[in-house]
């Protein structure tokens, strides 16, 4: 909307807003505490080891670094590391083929 009118020369209530000749403060004390406090809610909890809670929380997880044996048609989540990966066993060749179980939403 505001490149439309700007291609054809009409004036547009947000242009200014939306000009990328704009300033911004960036480096304004109140901005620089924001990114701080925004910073230190993301890093919370990092340096910490997860621990498990309950049995909910490694249900259906299998030892590190190992393979269940799975019956074909059948999946498990495997832990490697720090990663996660999803194992499933192709029910036609018996072939397992491993993939991120990381959501990518």
């Amino acid at each position: 909307m505001v490149i439309g009118d700007h291609i054809l020369g009409r004036p547009n209530p947000w242009a200014e807003l939306y000009s990328p000749g704009r300033t911004l403060s960036l480096l304004s004390p109140s901005s620089l505490q924001d990114l701080g406090q925004a910073v230190a809610l993301t890093t919370e909890g990092l340096g910490s080891v997860p621990i498990p809670r309950g049995p909910e929380d490694v249900k259906g997880l299998v030892l590190p670094n190992s393979v269940p044996h799975l019956k074909p048609g059948e999946g498990a989540v495997v832990q490697q590391g720090l990663q996660k990966v999803a194992v499933y066993c192709d029910p036609k060749t018996g072939e397992l083929h491993k993939r991120s179980a990381l959501c990518t939403h």
